[in-house]
């Protein structure tokens, strides 16, 4: 439900943000984000390896290291930390709840500030697609790798039954023979 609130910002937003905005938004990629007041922050899951995180007037896309297991229909989704600024690189955790039940924290790989949702709906998309695809190409390799296998097991049966036969054959001119 909150992602589809998020698709329907993007949708009516507009457009992706331009070049420009990529390349600021790569220098900005290591970020931190000042928690002024945890009751005053939005945490949005976008997928289960993003959120929108918007704290005052700053918001930002905040990418995990892994798969962040069903926390965009997770509740409760908080930072894990006492302290008042959150950065990639002091091993901060996102903490959420799904089902009632306490998932386990998600490492945060980076901040990166944007200006709106619907430029953090974008980012997010485009790091999924080449996830997808990423993983795409591992089961394809996977996939061609057993076939090869199977192939290879297929042909050494094929040559073990034809040493096979040719072992009757010399058996049966034995037999001839005698």
């Amino acid at each position: 439900m909150r992602f589809l609130i998020v698709a329907a910002l993007f949708l009516t937003g507009g457009a992706f943000a331009g070049q420009d905005d990529l390349e600021d938004d790569d220098r900005k990629r290591n970020d931190c984000i000042a928690i002024k007041n945890y009751s005053r922050m939005f945490y949005q899951a976008i997928t289960d390896y993003s959120m929108y995180v918007r704290s005052a007037n700053d918001q930002y896309l905040v990418t995990f290291e892994g798969r962040c297991s069903n926390i965009s229909d997770g509740y409760n989704i908080r930072f894990d930390t006492r302290s008042m600024r959150v950065c990639s690189n002091n091993r901060t955790k996102v903490a959420y709840y799904y089902r009632n039940l306490d998932m386990p924290s998600c490492r945060v790989e980076s901040i990166q500030q944007v200006r709106t949702p619907q430029q953090a709906m974008g980012i997010a998309t485009e790091q999924q697609q080449v996830r997808d695809a990423a993983e795409a190409e591992k089961r394809k390799e996977k996939r061609d790798k057993k076939r090869a296998k199977r192939k290879e097991k297929r042909q050494r049966e094929k040559e073990k039954e034809a040493r096979k036969k040719e072992k009757e054959k010399e058996k049966e001119k034995e037999k001839e023979k005698n």
